[in-house]
């Protein structure tokens, strides 16, 4: 845990994946614990310390909790997935890491991934998928309430800022694409139509932006497709490049003014604007991955 005087001194926190000191049960079955650290890069520090398999770190809006996968208690489909590697959960935490429970209990989806708590702090909407089937479900923050958005090929659900749309990827033939739709799963648009993978989808803060990863400037050849990082108006419209070396997982700063990544080289921070890139926390082979910015923990604290 941060002394009480970095953490006063830091109105924003970065919650991210990293590799667990705890052996897991076998080849199949990964291990990794959620880390958070300072936004400069400072105090890392493993918030979940198991066995097991967690990732997908997702905020609350008021900064006080972090949704995420594991697979902890999950026995899996022994026909579905890699030899029945146990299936994910979603749990939910205090952002000090106490008080863990588990929120999604379907025994009719192996896998609920990719969470993302709204904005107004009343749903939550993640990944779900199973050998048939895959789709978008939104539940309540509590766990108790279920709807299913949107069946096919749709995953890495966000909210907008005003908590009334989600952007998403759906994977298409030869790529992936950028989808928005109404939190009820009405009104689907699409945002991007280069034949090339285009995911990861964010909104800014402001919710004029969108900031996103894409192979849409590299070559046909798939084995050199490295991703980098983009961003986009939030219709779609003029689509800047902002990294020209690599780049995952973006996520925006709570005043919209930066965009934290993955690099094979560690987590970067890069401007809005494309410029001051820079490693904050070093590492190798994506280590350390899927960073999550934190909202403005100043403004709640009283």
């Amino acid at each position: 845990m941060l002394a009480q005087d970095q953490q006063d001194e830091q109105c924003s926190l970065i919650a991210l994946v990293g590799p667990s000191e705890d052996l897991s049960d076998n080849d199949w079955n990964p291990s990794s614990d959620i880390f958070v650290m300072n936004s400069d890069g400072s105090h890392l520090h493993p918030l979940t310390e198991t066995k097991y398999d967690e990732r997908y770190p997702a905020w609350s809006p008021d900064g006080k909790y972090i949704v995420f996968s594991s697979n902890k208690d999950r026995k899996g489909d022994p026909g579905y997935g890699d030899y029945g590697i146990p299936s994910y959960s979603l749990y939910i935490m205090n952002s000090d890491g106490s008080y863990r429970h588990r929120l999604t209990h379907f025994e009719d989806s192996n896998n609920d991934l990719q969470p993302s708590w709204s904005p107004n702090g009343k749903s939550i909407v993640y990944y779900a998928e199973t050998r048939e089937f895959r789709w978008i479900e939104k539940m309540s923050s509590d766990g108790q309430e279920h709807h299913s958005l949107y069946i096919g090929d749709g995953f890495e659900p966000s909210w907008s800022p005003n908590s009334e749309e989600i952007i998403y990827t759906k994977g298409e033939y030869g790529g992936s694409q950028i989808y928005t739709m109404d939190a009820d799963g009405s009104n689907i648009r699409s945002l991007t139509s280069a034949k090339k993978y285009n995911q990861s989808a964010v909104f800014s803060p402001d919710g004029q932006w969108i900031a996103f990863e894409s192979t849409r400037d590299q070559s046909d050849n798939y084995e050199n497709l490295p991703f980098d990082i983009y961003v986009m108006r939030e219709d779609g419209s003029d689509v800047k490049r902002l990294t020209f070396d690599g780049g995952f997982s973006p996520s925006w700063s709570p005043d919209g003014t930066q965009i934290v990544y993955d690099t094979s080289k560690g987590i970067a921070i890069i401007n809005r604007d494309g410029s001051e890139s820079k490693i904050i926390l070093p590492s190798q082979n994506y280590e350390y991955s899927s960073p999550v910015w934190s909202p403005n923990l100043c403004v709640h604290t009283t």
